[in-house]
């Protein structure tokens, strides 16, 4: 849950949401999100234009289907708007 609540606290403070469509991203994202333990992995893997899946111990535990929530998720490290641009610089370089 506190990913969750975490991810859509960075959603909201690049571009605010409705109520409506905060409550059903949280809900989408509290049903993906398991708790995890110190040195466990979770893999987020974005589909442009279908949306994204996730991953535990290389396991598939969940979808968003929902294309606007799968980018606006990601975009809390890829958007230029992102409270960690020195991370967002890192990843970008790791994509070339």
């Amino acid at each position: 849950a506190d990913i969750a609540k975490s991810s859509m606290d960075q959603i909201q403070a690049q571009s605010p949401l409705t109520t409506s469509k905060a409550t059903l991203w949280l809900k989408t994202l509290e049903g993906i999100f398991p708790n995890i333990n110190k040195g466990q992995t979770l893999v987020g893997i974005y589909i442009p234009n279908v949306g994204a899946q996730f991953l535990q111990e290389n396991a598939l535990i969940g979808e968003i289907k929902d294309i606007e929530l799968a980018t606006r998720f990601f975009d809390i490290w890829l958007s230029p708007q992102t409270s960690a641009p020195q991370l967002r610089k890192r990843l970008l370089a790791a994509g070339n």
